[in-house]
């Protein structure tokens, strides 16, 4: 056996920043999916109902959303201010976007009946005497939305991550 059979040449070693790059794609695709998966709604019944008997006072603050190269995006929100109980007085939002119409209006020592998420501290669902303030359907469907987007986000980087490593393992 000869030398240069022994020694690798440049086609044997793999090409660092190839596996570097593979790597981070993986990574990534794997945050985007777990963070998809973490941010699923969660079931009706283990949502906690917080009463309230209005009028409530609440802030509408501006929330800037980074969109990478896109820019930024802004909307506004709901912080209200709640009593959970087991948690003590929490301040909770709605989903991304969604709004709790008509808190504003509520009458002196009228009811409120919210269903909250104490842990992620967002409102699902806003009731008062037969009337919907925020639909659970609506929330769920907006939480829903985005989990779906990072997980197709996560699975298109780790397809993208499979055709590379099988590229460069022909290479």
């Amino acid at each position: 056996m000869s030398e240069a059979e022994a020694t690798p040449g440049p086609a044997d070693v793999p090409n660092v920043w190839g596996v570097l790059w593979l790597i981070g794609v993986v990574l990534v695709g794997l945050f985007l999916l777990v963070s998809g998966f973490a941010q699923r709604p969660p079931e009706r019944s283990a949502l906690t109902v917080a009463d309230h008997v209005g009028p409530i006072s609440y802030t509408t603050p501006l929330v800037r959303v980074s969109r990478g190269r896109r820019g930024t995006s802004t909307y506004r929100t709901q912080k209200i201010l709640l009593s959970v109980s087991g948690f003590g007085p929490i301040e909770v939002s709605p989903p991304p976007t969604l709004w709790v119409d008509g808190i504003d209006r509520l009458r002196y020592g009228q009811q409120v009946r919210f269903l909250v998420d104490p842990h992620l501290r967002l409102v699902f669902e806003a009731t008062s005497e037969g009337r919907t303030f925020l639909s659970f359907a609506e929330s769920e469907g907006n939480r829903r939305g985005r989990s779906n987007g990072l997980i197709v986000a996560g699975l298109f980087c780790l397809g993208v991550a499979a055709l590379h490593g099988f590229n460069l393992r022909r290479g």
